[in-house]
């Protein structure tokens, strides 16, 4: 194990670990709430931490406008779509969708290097086909769907923008989080309905929000940047197998031993291909 996976194997960790916070504490809190305030938290955090150099970014964001807008419109929908997905899926199923789709797409890049990895693209076919059979809503389904694309094209996307030397990591990390924290305020502030009062005291609007969101994405971007794309995806892949661990071990659901099965098979290929890759 290289020092540069690193960050992807923490990704994989907190990842694991976040979305089953979030499939526990959304039983009876708006998703919406949560994605606001960690969206705020992230604006607000990579800011400070990047202050000295805020002047020069948002003049390289004047001159760079439309791939930032880019960036934001795959972050709100991406994020929106998992905070959603944690809420009406158990935790490893939605992972294992998400995180299928962009090692099946890393694959079919990557195979125009070596032929094994299509190979491996069709294994992730009939993975992917035979998950999404499990799935117990087609709400959860598409939204797996959706977030691993998502998921993908904003990891190759701001690869190239760092790769170019438009924009730093750390430029990233600031910039691509305004678009959802504008669309997450404007949906909360117009469901009236929410009960302010069944929100959770105020601290853990920021311990879960770091927990969840902030640490994540940093070691996401950080993996992206000293992996590349694709082997960064499939490093990741690792996350659904953390996650059925964390499931089971703390009793969210009471499953079928054949679903379990099935989900450890594919989690183990996952970790196989990751070693073998």
């Amino acid at each position: 194990m290289s020092n540069n996976s690193l960050p992807s194997i923490g990704y994989a960790l907190t990842t694991a670990c976040a979305i089953v916070l979030l499939h526990v504490v959304m039983a009876n809190i708006s998703p919406i709430f949560l994605v606001m305030m960690s969206a705020l938290c992230a604006v607000v955090f990579f800011h400070v931490i990047h202050r000295r150099s805020l002047v020069k970014l948002y003049k390289q964001v004047y001159a760079a406008l439309l791939p930032v807008l880019w960036i934001n419109v795959l972050i709100a929908a991406q994020w929106l779509g998992t905070f959603y997905a944690a809420k009406t899926a158990l935790p490893f199923q939605f992972l294992i969708i998400a995180f299928l789709v962009p090692v099946l797409l890393s694959n079919l890049a990557l195979s125009r290097k070596q032929t094994l990895h299509r190979f491996y693209a069709l294994l992730n076919v009939v993975m992917v086909m035979a998950m999404l059979l499990t799935m117990r809503t087609w709400q959860g389904c598409v939204l797996s769907l959706v977030v691993g694309v998502l998921s993908y094209v904003y990891r190759k996307y701001t690869h190239d923008l760092c790769h170019d030397g438009r924009f730093s990591k750390m430029d990233i990390l600031c910039v691509r989080n305004t678009g959802l924290l504008i669309v997450s305020a404007i949906l909360f502030f117009c469901h009236a309905h929410l009960n302010l009062a069944a929100l959770p005291w105020w601290p853990w609007w920021i311990i879960i929000p770091v927990i969840t969101f902030i640490l994540p994405i940093y070691l996401n971007q950080s993996g992206i940047q000293q992996m590349g794309p694709e082997h960064h995806s499939i490093v990741v892949s690792t996350t659904p197998m953390l996650a059925l661990v964390i499931s089971l071990f703390m009793g969210i659901a009471h499953l079928h031993f054949t679903f379990i099965v099935l989900s450890a098979v594919v989690a183990l290929f996952l970790v196989v291909q990751t070693i073998w890759r």
